[in-house]
């Protein structure tokens, strides 16, 4: 029943995508305030979960942005979240500071991460009280990494609580599209949000940084796609 809802909302967006995108906006843009808070009963466990890691990455100064459906919840409310990601930039020899400053909350694996280090994979770290898990990728060796590190936005994910840093609309994006393009399956839920940060943050999107980065990341065509999908255009 719900691969049939899927496919039934995929048509619908296909076969009338200005009447997708009013009804988008209806839902998530005028119903809702204008700020970028994430406001929902999952958000207070996550932030519970993500705030020792985030002190600890500042604390040592170890760049780090928040990725993935976390990021894109930050932009397009109702979004659901599907996990916890985190890109980072940790060095060697910051792993046993790390591993000290971690353990008492997290379950984490000094090998695990060193590995990941090395082969610029990711860790995983099981919160000791929430259960919830944060998957930590390493950043790859390319230039895209250092511009998207540096474009990162400070938000927070529920009234109160601390700021962390999240990749950028733009390059929430391109990874979204790096995703789908990658995927041996093209999962429709990814094509969904990328038309959803267009539809919601369009107007103030670097649509200019979008195409150059598209182009460098093999992702041109799949861009040029979303923004007709979306009516998101240069004016």
């Amino acid at each position: 029943m719900a691969h049939q809802l899927e496919k039934a909302v995929w048509a619908f967006v296909c076969r009338a995508p200005e009447r997708f995108i009013q009804t988008l906006r209806r839902l998530f843009l005028e119903r809702r305030p204008a700020s970028l808070l994430v406001s929902s009963m999952q958000q207070s466990g996550i932030v519970r979960t993500l705030t020792p890691l985030a002190d600890t990455f500042e604390f040592y100064a170890i760049p780090y942005h928040l990725t993935g459906s976390l990021a894109t919840s930050v932009y397009v409310k109702a979004h659901a979240v599907q996990g916890i990601e985190v890109v980072s930039d940790i060095k060697f020899s910051q792993v046993p500071a790390l591993v000290v400053q971690l353990e008492n909350t997290y379950d984490v694996k000094e090998i695990a991460l060193r590995a990941a280090i090395e082969h610029r994979g990711s860790f995983r770290l099981v919160h000791h009280d929430t259960l919830q898990k944060i998957d930590v990728a390493l950043s790859a060796y390319r230039a895209y990494s250092r511009v998207k590190q540096g474009r990162a936005q400070r938000h927070v994910l529920e009234q109160g609580s601390r700021a962390f840093s999240v990749a950028s609309p733009e390059d929430t994006i391109l990874t979204l599209l790096e995703r789908y393009n990658g995927g041996v399956q093209r999962f429709q839920r990814l094509w969904e949000s990328i038309v959803e940060i267009l539809v919601m943050r369009g107007s103030t999107l670097d649509l200019a940084y979008l195409r150059l980065w598209a182009t460098s990341l093999d992702v041109a065509l799949l861009l040029e796609q979303a923004l007709a999908t979306t009516g998101v255009s240069d004016a």
